[in-house]
């Protein structure tokens, strides 16, 4: 199979300045109601789908470019970088978007399997059985482009309150790269008729898994990680109606 496709998603007004923290060049170049312009994507595909007995593989190699970047993508195996450098006004690189970096939220290798064994009966005269397994992947990554340059670990508010200068640094002493993690999931079921009963267990090695770094405030306030569920085992009855 092969295909090519284009997606976009509009542009349109970015929010006021906070004009205190501005310079009056900054207040020139990105000051008023900016707008900013559609993000744009192609991607192109080429893959197959095969079956040998009870084995099932499929694979997919896949390339897909955009501009005017606003939100992030994801896949299975990708080598996302920015392409071009935005500068401030006095000539730094904006925010960790430098031509090479990684954009944020991208793992560089993300896979999963799966694999069920089905078969005929069960107890209480059940008209089939089956056990499942699921294994994924994800790699290390980071939430913001700016997480992966220097001193990116190191906040401080700017802000007085309570006592505080606003000046004390909260050094976390951490890189912000995401670790990558491993979740499993597993599954038995039975079927009837009308009636299946499946008993579970999501995340059954209890992995905690760093999805995000979130820092309220842009760092002036909470700072910690965001983290998946964790292990979850439950009994789920359907009917069929």
């Amino acid at each position: 199979n092969a295909q090519a496709s284009q997606g976009f998603r509009l542009g349109g007004v970015n929010d006021p300045l906070n004009v205190p923290l501005c310079n009056e060049v900054d207040l020139q170049q990105f000051g008023g109601f900016q707008d900013y312009d559609d993000e744009t994507m192609w991607n192109y595909e080429l893959g197959f789908k095969s079956q040998f007995s009870r084995l099932q593989f499929n694979a997919a190699v896949f390339y897909t470019e955009i501009e005017n970047l606003m939100l992030t993508l994801n896949g299975s195996l990708i080598e996302a970088e920015f392409d071009s450098t935005v500068f401030d006004s006095e000539g730094n690189v904006l925010g960790g978007v430098e031509d090479g970096n990684r954009l944020p939220s991208v793992p560089e290798l993300q896979f999963s399997a799966s694999a069920t064994y089905t078969w005929d009966g069960g107890p209480f005269g059940a008209r089939e059985s089956y056990v499942t397994g699921l294994v994924q992947y994800v790699g290390d990554r980071f939430t913001q482009p700016s997480d992966q340059v220097p001193g990116s670990g190191i906040f401080s508010s700017g802000l007085p309150f309570g006592g505080a200068t606003g000046n004390e640094v909260t050094d976390l002493g951490v890189d912000l790269e995401l670790d990558d993690y491993q979740i499993v999931n597993v599954s038995a079921g039975i079927s009837w008729d009308t009636v299946d009963a499946v008993l579970y267990a999501n995340n059954l090695f209890d992995e905690n898994a760093e999805l995000a770094f979130n820092r309220e405030r842009g760092g002036r306030a909470r700072l910690g990680y965001m983290v998946n569920t964790p292990r979850s085992i439950g009994f789920t009855v359907r009917k069929r109606f």
